[in-house]
Order: structure tokens, then sequence, then C-alpha cells
């Protein structure tokens, strides 16, 4: 809140209040929060763009991705060319491969690149 030392009255500071903050992120011109929150080169896929019910052939992870998580990932099966199912994004990425489903935070889920993207009910042989 902001006060006026003449006659008192009080208002809200935009500049610190957080509702004013997550207006200004959902409701600004020229600001989505799909370009804020890519900062990779604009023609790489990843599985963040996947939508729900596709399937995606993996092709790599993006520069610094930690090895350790990447070699976790390795370990359950995701691996690059290999084909994952989108099962959900929000609020979390959900992905299966073969019989198992892992979910990724977001952050993680858009390092992960991606091309091939197919309707579920298609076959990757036809591409």
């Amino acid at each position: 809140m902001v006060c006026c030392p003449a006659c008192g009255y009080q208002s809200v500071a935009p500049e610190h209040s957080w509702l004013a903050s997550l207006a200004r992120s959902w409701f600004s011109p020229g600001r989505s929060r799909r370009r804020r929150r890519r900062r990779h080169h604009r023609f790489d896929l990843t599985l963040l763009d996947v939508p729900a019910g596709y399937r995606a052939r993996v092709t790599g992870f993006l520069e610094g991705f930690p090895a350790e998580r990447r070699a976790s990932l390795q370990a359950y099966g995701l691996s690059p060319d290999d084909w994952v199912t989108v099962l959900q994004n929000s609020p979390v990425t959900v992905i299966q491969l073969d019989n198992t489903e892992l979910a990724l935070e977001n952050e993680l889920a858009e390092r992960i690149r991606v091309s091939q993207i197919l309707k579920e009910d298609q076959d990757e042989d036809r591409q």
C-alpha cells in the first residue's frame, strides 16, 4: 500500500502487488507465457510442446542438461530415438515409455528435444 502524506489516501502499489504482477503476466500484450518459457532456439521442439494424446520421438537433450538427470532418465528408458506418449501437460508433464509412466517437471520437459509428433493412433512407420 502507498499512503499520501498530505491527505492520507491509500492505494495499492502495483509494482509491489502480487496480484498486479500476476495480472500483468496474464494480460500484457506481447508477453505470452510460452514465449517467456522458451529460452532455446525457436525451431527446437521439446517435450513441453507435445500436446496430450500425441507421441513424439526423443532426439536428445538441450545444452546444459544436468548429466545426473540425464542418467536417471535413461535408466527409466528415456533415451534418444525412443518414442514417448504424452499423457498430460499440466500441472506436470506425464509421459509413457513402453509400460513406464514418468512425471516430469515442466522445466525439465522443455529441455528434452523431440521430433515427429504424431497422434496416438497414427503409426510411426507411415511418416
